[in-house]
């Protein structure tokens, strides 16, 4: 079993400037709805992936597009600069698939 202290959590989060846009308004009865947004041409891509612990952000990477085995490589050789050995603080990495 683990600590809290000695978990770092890494999880990838992708958006886009239309990330923020609901898909749904809303007004008082009997108004129309009514739903403001800007306009986003094109599509652009980015991806999130930050080591997070309970010290805060140990590193985190942005990248346009999707993360590729290079890339998530690279991360968690930068990740591991920043580790520290088992049983210490920071020293046990969590992952999802």
């Amino acid at each position: 079993q683990y600590t809290p202290q000695q978990t770092v959590f890494v999880d990838e989060s992708s958006f886009d400037r239309r990330t923020a846009i609901h898909g749904h308004a809303w007004a008082l009865r009997g108004q129309r709805a009514v739903r403001k947004c800007f306009f986003v041409r094109g599509k652009r891509l980015y991806s999130l992936l930050p080591a997070l612990s309970l010290d805060g952000i140990l590193h985190a990477s942005i990248v346009e597009g999707s993360f590729t085995a290079a890339r998530f490589r690279e991360f968690i050789e930068a990740l591991l600069l920043r580790m520290r050995p088992f049983p210490e603080n920071n020293s046990v990495i969590v992952l999802d698939n």
